[in-house]
């Protein structure tokens, strides 16, 4: 259709991995694909995996105020399919843990789109990612770009503002895709999963995952279903824990947790915030992961125990958080890294800032 998104076209459904298109259904936006599975737009943000039980009401609200217009399109929707995966409550152990999780994830993003001042993680985040960034080519804000995990894509507003036309936004809790909206108003928002990722082989320049990778089961591993997308010579630009949680746990949580990839759902307290996935990515098996796929185009390793005590003392409780400050704390991060931090591992990096190249 011509109001459709430009983006649009990127999409395939996560399901029969069929193409999709847009149309208007009453009052409402949404796009169906090939094989009828039927996808609302809510609150500008196209639902493909609802899992809060507030968010499934939304598209139950959907369906029923257009149950007359459902009717008239008749066998090309396949209701009984959109309502499975728009409606259908969880039935497992798991699946109720992921329910109680993303509605906790949920409420944190409602919360913080109530909020007046604009809640910002820092340049301490900002400025090693800044640098990851302008080790790329110099157009590549200009090209359509993924972020996975969006939250409220703070690194990208700061570092190109408004320069990001082809901005397309992905988290699955769709609060945040609602919250990242605000900053780029003109995207494509869209509540999906990384592991089952809707989109079209070689449609994209760039997937950013700040934050992203260990938090999924897999880790690392999930660069497979990611890779694909990227179109060649494209980049995957990521930030993650390499040694340990950039916050930690609990003692109590600590002694619970299940090893490594192995984890036990019933041992979450939902009020840290923290998912049992939280745990960090192997980068041996990063650069395994991606070999005859992808080059690693640049990688910065940082995080030490000094950065972790003096962002902890001056940036988080004192609240010192100008860039002049932050560029004091990375340099302190680096001269230990060289030097205290090669004496061993537990005194060496806990994160890493990377760009990977899609070559074939």
């Amino acid at each position: 259709m011509s109001d459709a998104h430009p983006l649009i076209s990127c999409l395939r459904c996560p399901v029969t991995r069929s193409r999709v298109s847009q149309f208007t259904l009453g009052n409402d936006t949404c796009v169906v694909s090939d094989m009828g599975i039927l996808y609302p737009f809510i609150d500008g943000v196209l639902v493909m995996n609802p899992v809060a039980p507030a968010i499934k009401e939304k598209c139950s609200a959907f369906l029923s105020r257009n149950v007359n217009h459902l009717k008239y399109l008749g066998n090309l929707i396949d209701l009984d399919k959109t309502k499975e995966i728009l409606l259908s409550k969880a039935n497992s152990e798991e699946g109720i843990w992921h329910e109680k999780e993303m509605a906790y994830w949920e409420t944190v993003f409602e919360s913080a789109l109530s909020n007046r001042r604009r809640a910002h993680p820092g340049w301490n985040r900002t400025l090693p990612r800044a640098k990851v960034l302008s080790r790329l080519p110099d157009n590549i804000n200009r090209q359509i770009i993924l972020e996975i995990g969006c939250g409220a894509t703070h690194t990208l507003s700061d570092i190109y503002g408004e320069g990001v036309p082809n901005y397309i936004g992905m988290d699955l809790a769709f609060h945040a895709c609602v919250l990242s909206k605000k900053r780029f108003p003109e995207g494509l928002f869209i509540q999906a999963s990384v592991e089952n990722l809707p989109f079209v082989e070689n449609s994209l320049d760039m997937i950013v995952g700040y934050g992203v990778l260990h938090h999924l089961p897999g880790h690392e591993e999930n660069l497979t279903t990611l890779l694909p997308a990227i179109k060649s010579g494209g980049y995957f630009v990521g930030s993650d824990p390499v040694l340990k949680p950039r916050i930690p746990r609990p003692v109590f949580l600590k002694s619970q947790m299940a090893p490594k990839d192995k984890e036990s759902h019933s041992a979450l307290d939902l009020r840290t915030g923290m998912s049992p996935h939280n745990e960090w990515i192997d980068w041996d098996n990063l650069k395994n992961v991606i070999s005859g796929h992808a080059t690693i185009a640049y990688a910065s390793f940082e995080y030490s125990v000094l950065r972790h005590l003096l962002v902890t003392i001056f940036y988080d409780r004192l609240k010192i958080q100008t860039p002049w400050f932050t560029k004091m704390i990375i340099f302190a991060d680096q001269f230990w890294l060289a030097t205290f931090g090669q004496l061993h591992r537990a005194f060496g990096p806990a994160g890493v800032q990377y760009a990977l190249k899609k070559e074939f």
